[in-house]
């Protein structure tokens, strides 16, 4: 039995080698081979000689691709990434680093000292994403809710509404006033 690539006298049959095609050339790597400065009508021009259509879309689209494939692997300071941070400032840890009395005004000089740049906008979401994630905030706030017994003695109002309130906090208040919502409404219809 022949093999297909076998001559009758079981010679091996030679393949001819393979010539490059004439097919089109590929637009993305004759973008990507220019220099990333180059003006795109340059590009374009360049590749009309060559016999390729090219927009200036398609230039900033090929070339913004080929850009973030080159920073994939690495991070904003141009070096590999191999770990998380190595090093870097994490604004967050600092904002919750400080006491929550201090002002927004007061945070971003302490960053400023400390070489970190932010705004009062990211040292409000930071504290609020701490106080939504924290649940060890509410023993905290047990002293500050008016009408809370604080462990010096009663500041007016009763334990019972001092729970209250930390349940209505614990819950949310959109989910504390949808439950007393459903509560007032079986109210009424058990009175009628």
């Amino acid at each position: 039995m022949l093999l297909p690539n076998q001559a009758q006298n079981g010679e091996p049959v030679l393949m001819p080698k393979r010539t490059k095609s004439t097919a089109k050339p590929n637009k993305s790597a004759f973008v990507r081979s220019l220099a990333f400065d180059t003006p795109s009508a340059q590009v374009i021009a360049k590749a009309k000689a060559k016999g390729m259509t090219l927009t200036r879309n398609d230039v900033h689209a090929i070339r913004a691709i080929a850009r973030r494939k080159e920073n994939g692997a690495r991070g904003k300071g141009g070096a590999l990434r191999t770990t998380k941070r190595s090093g870097a400032v994490n604004k967050s840890a600092f904002v919750r680093s400080l006491p929550s009395s201090l002002s927004a005004a007061e945070v971003i000089s302490r960053a400023k000292i400390k070489g970190i740049k932010l705004s009062a906008a990211q040292v409000y979401t930071i504290r609020a994403n701490a106080r939504r994630k924290d649940v060890s905030v509410l023993p905290r706030l047990r002293g500050e809710l008016p009408g809370a017994v604080s462990p010096r003695g009663r500041r007016g109002g009763a334990d019972s509404e001092s729970a209250f309130l930390l349940m209505a906090l614990e819950l949310g208040l959109m989910r504390a006033e949808g439950i007393l919502g459903s509560l007032r409404d079986r109210a009424t219809v058990s009175l009628n």
